[in-house]
């Protein structure tokens, strides 16, 4: 029998959700392609898989992927997924999982759960209507559960604890959380899992209770500027971030940050104060898609440059950055993950027309080719 899944809204306030999409084979691939049960309910498309939606108070929505298509993703409250806490967020933000009608997999099954892994923004629940879930191999019949804060979700069934990918062991979270043994479960309990091919249906319902805290539905964002960012060596050369394709974090980035000659949509940036002189460069033209620096392998100074500059969704330290003054007007962009280590442009060959071209990547200390001039649209 087809699973349904709805979203409710039990707080005091509109709340701005987020649906991110998985790339599993023979589920649903693009946002665009649900079906909201509430037609004053308007999804904004972020990227095939990412899409936002503003969830009224005391609304729910009944959400459907296309018929003989399975549902897989997450959803967060108030912000996309982030890798781990952040200025704004301090205590990170955290999913509700699920992958639904997905019995066209051998074995497969249908299953949920809340990732407290990178942190906890906002109190959720989920609850099924069928009889037929169960967690820990069988042992335990669910029926609803929701987590808590950050440091107090370790024991729930269905939610896996700060830091715990594995649920009772910390082996690969996300580097800006780190290993975190100390939170994860004694037993197996954090999938809420049932036959994909032979269950009893019903609905899964995923509900908003509220922000923990008063963790902002929008974090803040001060001093917000639309700029293009100029080669001084190559002028009228500008930094372009194609994020096609990046539409969830990972750690390996995606995505291409190369160069263009003249500034269009692809080359206009948010500059965003996050904290004290430490700003982030989100794309305009792809929303929720951030410049990011792997500097890890730039030990000493090459004339060809090193690491890694391309895309990543979502911001964190490998997305943060310092405006290092040169000369007057003039700036390198300095990794604060890496301290000294600056994007590099070289756009030797590229021409006007060009789709995008030349290289962007990482130099330790700033000559000629890793000074900029920021142009404020």
């Amino acid at each position: 029998m087809p699973t349904t899944l709805s979203v409710t809204n039990r707080s005091n306030q509109d709340v701005l959700t987020f649906i991110t999409l998985g790339s599993t084979p023979g589920c649903v691939h693009n946002v665009s392609d649900l079906r909201f049960s509430d037609d004053s309910i308007h999804l904004i498309t972020i990227a095939p898989l990412n899409g936002k939606f503003t969830l009224p108070v005391g609304k729910s929505c009944r959400i459907d992927a296309p018929s003989g298509k399975g549902f897989n993703g997450n959803f967060s409250f108030g912000t996309p997924p982030l890798n781990g806490p952040s200025p704004d967020l301090p205590h990170g933000v955290n999913l509700a999982e699920f992958i639904i009608n997905n019995g066209f997999q051998p074995g497969g099954q249908e299953t949920i759960d809340i990732s407290v892994v990178t942190g906890a923004n906002a109190i959720v629940s989920m609850s099924v209507s069928a009889e037929d879930w169960t967690s820990n191999g069988g042992k335990v019949k669910v029926k609803s559960f929701q987590n808590k804060k950050w440091d107090q979700s370790t024991g729930i069934v269905g939610v896996f604890p700060y830091g715990c990918d594995n649920c009772t062991s910390s082996d690969n979270p996300p580097r800006e959380v780190g290993r975190h043994p100390e939170f994860c479960n004694k037993e197996p309990i954090c999938n809420v899992q049932r036959s994909a091919a032979k269950n009893q249906g019903g609905n899964l319902d995923i509900t908003f209770i509220n922000f923990i805290d008063g963790a902002p539905p929008n974090p803040p964002r001060r001093d917000e500027k639309v700029v293009t960012i100029e080669s001084v060596h190559f002028g009228g050369t500008f930094m372009r971030l194609d994020g096609r394709g990046v539409g969830a974090m990972s750690n390996s980035g995606g995505g291409k940050v190369d160069c263009h000659k003249g500034a269009q949509g692809w080359e206009q940036f948010l500059l965003r104060e996050i904290d004290s002189g430490i700003i982030t460069l989100e794309s305009k033209f792809f929303p929720g898609v951030y410049v990011r620096m792997d500097g890890s392998s730039v030990k000493t100074s090459s004339g060809s440059g090193a690491g890694v500059v391309n895309a990543q969704f979502g911001a964190g330290d490998y997305e943060k950055f310092r405006l290092k003054p040169m000369q007057q007007g003039e700036y390198a962009i300095e990794s604060v993950r890496f301290p000294g280590v600056v994007i590099r442009m070289d756009a030797t060959g590229v021409v006007p027309g060009d789709a995008g071209g030349g290289t962007v990547n990482c130099q330790l200390g700033a000559g000629g080719w890793e000074v900029f001039r920021l142009h404020y649209i």
